[in-house]
């Protein structure tokens, strides 16, 4: 991604799964109960809960008109976006292009992404103009 004009903000992030654990019933109280770090208890009786998923933040950058920077599958996920009130404007090369990705609205749940379909405006520096 090249910046153009203004700025741009862009955050990666990374997965970070986690074990909700089950909530303790009375009669465990007497039965192999442990309490971890002073505030987590479980039972050893209990079976464990599903692991969920989550993204934490890895960076946080903001470019400016004339920076560049550049995205791996290999570094995580990222959002891009505009921090400011002013009109800013980014090119993205895609290689090899793509027509669809992945994403995610709920930054808790890295388990429930949505599908969402690339839009070109421009190709070879000309508007494209979709006929309905």
């Amino acid at each position: 991604m090249r910046v153009c004009q203004g700025v741009v903000n862009e955050v990666r992030y990374e997965k970070k799964e986690r074990t909700i654990l089950p909530p303790i019933e009375e009669d465990d109280a007497d039965n192999g109960t442990k309490v971890c770090d002073d505030d987590v208890t479980f039972s050893s009786s209990s079976s464990p809960s599903p692991i969920t998923t989550s993204f934490e933040c890895t960076e946080d950058t903001t470019f400016k008109e004339g920076e560049q920077t550049y995205i791996h599958d290999n570094l995580g996920y990222h959002k891009v976006g505009n921090p400011s009130d002013t009109l800013s404007i980014s090119m993205h090369l895609y290689s090899p292009p793509f027509s669809k990705c992945k994403i995610w609205m709920d930054p808790n749940d890295s388990s429930r992404s949505s599908t969402s379909r690339m839009c070109n405006f421009s190709e070879y520096g000309r508007y494209i103009v979709k006929e309905n």
